[in-house]
């Protein structure tokens, strides 16, 4: 059985990491064996470890660390790996070079339009890693055209692969919910600036005058933001006399429960390598509303699954959310259309299939 080992700079909860679930549960059924190393936040260390072989955390502290370079560098040669495949920034650049001095093949996905990259010397040396990787896989064509142009990663090593969902295990379309007579949409995403909050709760705060049976649910805790962003994202909620109007969730583990709860999603991402979340939403037949900026337009058809509008613009997206608020019908025939999309163009099968056959041109 071909063995790979999944290098990952975090174990957060996010839509690398679930991604990542997907990829392993469908790579054992075409014979891969997959165990996973990880750098840091062990939150889904219990919902990885039952589908690999191993999961070792290598903590990566000061960064460069020699240390944990050779840790890794060692563990790779004693798997007796055909392949190492990373995922994030971190992983990428210390998988690279310890996957290569073990002589052993190593593919990398790019999960995002990494705002690291817009610094020309990072750029410089991402560029020097990536020509160590036998293939690069990028989720979008945005990400890839991100990762030519600023990333500086070789055009020929690159392969396009979309995320996709495993269809059967998401909720139903609806199910029972409280709150008769309300509108209730949905957000999912880690609480820091990429995913725009402080302007949804502007729009919410506009859509809540013109309809007070509007409800917004955000699911989701502070990472990359720190707990200043989210503590703002409070604050402004008070300010602008949402505490009726919104919930914080926090982290959920039932987010398919909650989108069959919801009528639409809403997202005001300033910039998305993909957004899994989209898909999750689309899969249960859930209208979005998102920004037109990075690949949404690649996974949402405007005006077909969804409405898209420009970022940082609280006027426009309570214009689209009022939209859905008031027909129903629009909403509906939106949430039809996503689910036939994702399913028909975004499916697991496909995308453990694609990677593969990368795995087959690259395997020792």
């Amino acid at each position: 059985m071909p063995k790979v080992l999944h290098i990952v700079t975090s174990l957060a909860v996010g839509g690398v990491q679930n991604h990542l679930k997907t990829l392993i549960a469908g790579l054992a059924k075409h014979g891969w064996h997959s165990d996973v190393v990880y750098f840091k936040d062990p939150a889904m260390l219990a919902e990885l470890a039952p589908l690999a072989g191993s999961v070792r955390r290598v903590a990566l502290g000061r960064w460069p660390n020699p240390r944990a370079f050779w840790q890794l560098h060692r563990h790779i040669l004693s798997g007796d790996y055909d392949l190492v495949h990373t995922h994030l920034l971190k992983a990428d650049a210390v998988g690279a070079v310890a996957g290569r001095l073990a002589g052993v093949p190593v593919v990398s996905t790019k999960h995002n339009d990494e705002r690291a990259l817009l610094n020309p010397a990072v750029a410089a040396v991402h560029g020097l890693l990536c020509r160590l990787n036998a293939r690069v896989i990028v989720i979008s064509a945005h990400v890839g055209d991100f990762m030519r142009t600023r990333g500086r990663a070789p055009s020929e090593a690159m392969v396009r692969v979309p995320y996709g969902l495993e269809y059967s295990s998401t909720a139903p379309a609806n199910s029972a919910r409280t709150g008769a007579g309300e509108r209730r949409f949905i957000s999912v995403g880690r609480l820091d600036p990429q995913k725009g909050y402080d302007t949804l709760l502007r729009g919410a705060a506009l859509v809540s005058r013109a309809a007070p049976e509007f409800r917004l649910w955000i699911v989701g805790e502070t990472q990359v933001g720190g707990s200043g962003y989210a503590a703002m994202l409070h604050r402004l909620c008070e300010e602008l006399r949402l505490t009726e109007t919104v919930r914080f969730l926090g982290v959920r583990r039932d987010v398919p429960h909650l989108l069959a709860q919801a009528d639409g999603f809403a997202l005001a991402s300033r910039w998305e390598g993909f957004g899994l979340v989209f898909l999750e939403a689309m899969a249960a037949a859930k209208p979005v509303v998102a920004t037109n900026v990075s690949a949404i337009p690649e996974v949402v058809d405007d005006g077909v699954t969804g409405l898209l509008v420009p970022p940082d613009d609280p006027a426009a997206l309570a214009e689209a959310l009022l939209a859905l608020v008031r027909d129903p019908a629009l909403a509906r025939r939106l949430g039809e259309a996503g689910r036939e999309r994702a399913r028909t163009r975004f499916s697991a099968d496909a995308m453990v299939a694609q990677t593969v056959a990368v795995y087959a041109a690259c395997a020792k």
